[in-house]
């Protein structure tokens, strides 16, 4: 069923449901008025003919019954008159056999002064007079409104017809309508439909200028389109980049392999073709995990591990595994702390005073973050292992502080290396990225784009400032779990 269809039925059912009971309450309305009008007339005229009986008949307030005649009125009609005993006195009848009123009844008129009763389709008005009025007499006048009943009839009809009528304007009405309203959507998509394959990425819909819901939906189609486009560029950008660098230290280990099954080598040539084969598979092998790891979070899907984390004590490791792999590098590593820190309020500019607030920083929850451990010493590793690629002085700095202005962790690894330029700097997150003065060092331009995504996963930034033959500063800010004042 479509969406035309589906907005006519239910606007024809909406529009029949408030119809019928607007004409409901009309009927119900001019019926009640009806029957007050109506009962207003039996009640004078029980009271009329009651004063005329007994003014025209003296004696029969002594109990006699006068008469029981019938044929007074050309339309069916009832006039009873009882005594203070309740017995009945005169009976004027011209329909036959109806119900005298019972004693509940009269007990009823008796009690209020004056009652309203029904016997089939006549309607009786009861009228009670006083003691010092005719004896406490008891008067009752009824007939059939043929002429309020058949107007009644005629206003059904009416209504019915009304209702019947409304429908069929309403159905025809809606369906045009409807159709009307769904013109645009009809449109967008006629031309979605007819969108060719090859321009997919740049269809771009023209009603976005509209200011209805249906511009709303175009520029939201135009956006999503765009999102697209740009999604299925990157992935294409990076399959090519991808595919491209991973066959690189491939051909290069497999022409190393080749040239060694040429002719019978010397142990020590082996060993030495081995090596550097190991070592084109290890970067080979970082290269892919790095483009795992950039993958799953570029998509989404990785699965954080939100612990807990200290960072002094990770850098720690970090910097305890560096100098094992090496020994001849000066890496150092120190905490920064602020005045305001300070456990008893001294200031940095004593010894005692600094080596009291860097024991208290470390057992502090300063620099307690919640985020993946394995991640975060991956985005270090890296930072580290570009300070050692491009340093041509053997010494790295790592400092973890509090950065007050922002109310972050900030974590800086600093170099002593050949530097770069601004126009660099602009450029080093992206990925496969490497600048003219480092083609001659190892590496596939992945490392910084990899800790750039790791950074933002963990809700902080990355900063970087450099100077040509001035080495580098890699700043990270993290939010810590516990705020400071």
């Amino acid at each position: 069923m479509t969406i035309r269809d589906q907005l006519s039925r239910r606007l024809l059912a909406l529009v029949a449901l408030v119809l019928g009971l607007v004409l409901l309450a009309v009927y119900v309305l001019v019926n009640r008025q009806r029957e007050a009008s109506f009962r207003e007339r039996l009640q004078q005229g029980a009271v009329a003919r009651g004063v005329l009986w007994m003014e025209s008949s003296p004696g029969v307030a002594l109990g006699t019954l006068r008469s029981n005649s019938s044929g007074f009125m050309a339309t069916p009609a009832v006039f009873w008159v009882y005594n203070y005993q309740e017995r009945l006195l005169w009976v004027e009848d011209s329909v036959g056999q109806v119900a005298t009123l019972t004693q509940e009844e009269l007990s009823q008129t008796r009690r209020e002064g004056m009652a309203f009763f029904r016997r089939g389709n006549l309607e009786l008005a009861a009228v009670a007079f006083a003691a010092d009025r005719y004896n406490r007499m008891l008067v009752v006048w009824g007939y059939e409104d043929v002429e309020g009943e058949r107007q009644l009839g005629f206003l059904r009809w009416i209504l019915l017809m009304g209702w019947i009528l409304g429908m069929g304007l309403t159905g025809l009405f809606s369906y045009w309508f409807s159709g009307k309203a769904l013109s645009p959507v009809s449109h967008l998509l006629d031309r979605v439909e007819g969108m060719q394959t090859s321009q997919a990425l740049d269809f771009h819909l023209q009603e976005a200028k509209r200011p209805d819901e249906i511009g709303r939906l175009a520029r939201k189609f135009n956006e999503f389109m765009a999102r697209l486009a740009e999604a299925i560029r990157s992935q294409q950008k990076f399959l090519g980049l991808a595919s491209h660098q991973l066959r690189t230290p491939l051909a290069s280990t497999k022409a190393s392999i080749e040239v060694l099954l040429r002719k019978p080598r010397t142990e020590e040539e082996y060993r030495a073709a081995l090596e550097k084969t190991l070592l084109s598979l290890d970067e080979l092998n970082r290269t892919a995990r790095r483009l795992l790891v950039w993958v799953q979070l570029d998509a989404g899907s990785h699965t954080m591990q939100r612990i807990e984390i200290p960072l002094d004590e990770l850098l720690i490791e970090i910097q305890a595994s560096w100098r094992r792999h090496l020994p001849q590098w000066e890496i150092q590593f120190q905490m920064e702390a602020e005045e305001e820190l300070a456990p008893d309020g001294q200031g940095m500019e004593s010894e005692r005073g600094m080596e009291r607030i860097k024991e208290f920083v470390r057992g502090a929850e300063v620099f307690r973050i919640r985020g993946d451990a394995e991640l975060l010493r991956t985005a270090v590793d890296n930072l580290i292992e570009n300070a050692v690629k491009y340093s041509d002085k053997s010494r790295i700095d790592l400092e973890l502080s509090w950065n007050a202005l922002e109310r972050k962790v900030r974590l800086q690894v600093q170099d002593y290396g050949i530097g770069m330029d601004q126009e660099t700097l602009k450029r080093i997150y992206e990925p496969f990225y490497r600048s003219s003065n480092s083609m001659d060092r190892t590496g596939h331009g992945l490392g910084l784009a990899l800790v750039q995504q790791i950074v933002q996963w963990h809700g902080g930034t990355i900063h970087a400032s450099s100077e040509p033959g001035q080495g580098s500063v890699f700043s990270i800010d993290l939010p810590p779990i516990f705020g400071h004042a």
